[in-house]
């Protein structure tokens, strides 16, 4: 929603990056609101010869608890490549 009252050129790598990760890792509250578990590291634009723009970006999210960790305090380094086309956002993350 904050991207697309934008024209796509004035995006930030790091807006895009944000936009992403709040629909992939997020988690709840006792109140029931939505908090990001991600953390975005490292973020670039990049204009590429065909006109398209891709966004690169690390990021740190929190892991889930596991039999060798209860808790909650495992995390994640990833790193996402974003590229618009026709309205949608595209993503690749590993």
């Amino acid at each position: 929603p904050a991207l697309e009252a934008r024209d796509k050129s004035e995006w930030t790598a790091r807006e895009v990056a944000n936009a992403v990760l709040s629909d992939k890792a997020t988690g709840r509250v006792a109140s029931g609101q939505r908090v990001s578990l991600a953390e975005v590291d490292n973020a670039k634009k990049q204009v590429m010869e065909n006109g398209d723009t891709h966004y690169y970006y690390e990021y740190i999210s929190q892991g889930s608890p596991n039999l060798r960790e209860p808790e909650a305090t495992t995390f994640r380094h990833s790193y996402g490549v974003t590229v618009e086309r026709g309205g949608y956002l595209y993503t690749l993350s590993s």
